[in-house]
C-alpha cells in the first residue's frame, strides 16, 4: 500500500509536467508542419542538431561568454539592489523615496533600453541585464530587511535604530535566505535578457549564444538558429527548475504562505 501511495504521489506531482512537455513538443511540431519546416524545423531534428552543436568548442565558448556577462551584471545589480533594498527595509522613508525609481525600472521596456544603449554604450548587454535584475534583488533585500526588522524590532531599538551596526550584525545576516531566493529567481531572468540583448546588440568581435543565434539567422541557417535557441531554452529551463525548487524550500523554511 505504501508503495502504491508513493507511486500515486509521483504521478500526481510529475505527470502534469510530462504532459506539459509533450504539449510543447506537439505545438512545436504543428507549427513546424504549418510552416513547411522552412522557418521552424521539426523538434526532434532540432534536438539532434543541438547535440551536434554541443560537440563543438565554439558552442561552449559562446555559453561561457554569455554566463560571464550574466555574472558581471548580476554582481553589479546585486550590490546596488541589496544596498538600497536593505536600507529601504530598515528605513520606511527610504522605501518611499525608492518606490518611483524601482517602479519605472520594472515597467521600462527592455527592448527600448537595448536600442538606446547599443548606440552610446559599449558592452550594452551587461547594463541591460543589470537593469532587469536590479528590481528582483532590491525586492528580495527589501522583503528580508522588513521581515527581520519586524521580528527583531525590540533588540534593534535597544541598540538604537540609528546605529547602523544593526544592519550589518542583525538585518543583513538574517536576510540571507531572502537574498538567496532572489538570486535564484533573477539568474534565469538574467540569462533570458542576456541572450536577447546579445542578439540585438550584435558586434563582430562579440562572443555569446546571442551572437551565434544572430549569425545563423543572417546566414538563413534556420536549423542551426533553432538549435541554438533550443540550447538557450534548456539552460533557462534548468535555471527555472532550480529557482522553483529553491523557492519552495526557502518559503517553507521562512513560513511564507503560498499563493493559491
Amino acid at each position: 500500500m505504501k508503495k502504491l501511495g508513493k507511486n500515486n504521489k509521483f504521478l500526481k506531482n510529475i505527470l502534469p509536467y510530462i504532459i506539459g512537455g509533450l504539449l510543447v513538443i506537439g505545438v512545436w511540431e504543428v507549427v513546424s508542419i504549418l510552416t513547411k519546416r522552412i522557418f521552424l524545423p521539426g523538434f526532434f531534428s532540432t534536438l539532434i542538431k543541438s547535440f551536434s552543436l554541443l560537440g563543438l568548442i565554439d558552442t561552449y565558448s559562446a555559453i561561457l561568454y554569455t554566463f560571464l556577462r550574466l555574472l558581471l551584471a548580476f554582481i553589479i545589480s546585486s550590490v546596488i539592489g541589496i544596498f538600497f533594498g536593505t536600507l529601504s527595509g530598515y528605513f520606511p522613508v527610504m522605501k518611499r523615496i525608492m518606490f518611483p525609481l524601482v517602479s519605472v525600472i520594472r515597467v521600462f521596456p527592455t527592448i527600448a533600453l537595448i536600442l538606446l544603449l547599443v548606440i552610446y554604450v559599449p558592452h550594452a548587454s551587461i547594463y541591460v541585464v543589470s537593469f532587469a535584475v536590479f528590481p528582483v534583488m532590491y525586492q528580495a533585500a527589501l522583503d528580508g530587511a522588513s521581515r527581520i526588522y519586524g521580528d527583531y524590532e525590540d533588540e534593534i531599538r535597544l541598540n538604537g535604530k540609528m546605529n547602523l551596526r544593526n544592519i550589518s550584525r542583525i538585518v543583513f545576516p538574517l536576510s540571507a535566505d531572502y537574498l538567496f531566493l532572489g538570486t535564484t529567481q533573477s539568474i534565469g531572468l538574467g540569462l533570458k535578457v542576456a541572450i536577447m540583448s546579445e542578439v540585438l546588440t550584435y558586434k563582430a568581435d562579440y562572443h555569446g549564444l546571442g551572437k551565434n543565434i544572430y549569425i545563423a539567422y543572417q546566414n538563413v541557417e534556420y536549423d542551426s538558429m533553432m538549435a541554438y535557441v533550443l540550447i538557450a531554452l534548456l539552460l533557462c529551463l534548468i535555471l527555472d527548475i532550480i529557482a522553483v525548487i529553491t523557492k519552495t524550500l526557502v518559503e517553507s523554511k521562512l513560513d511564507i504562505p503560498k499563493a493559491k
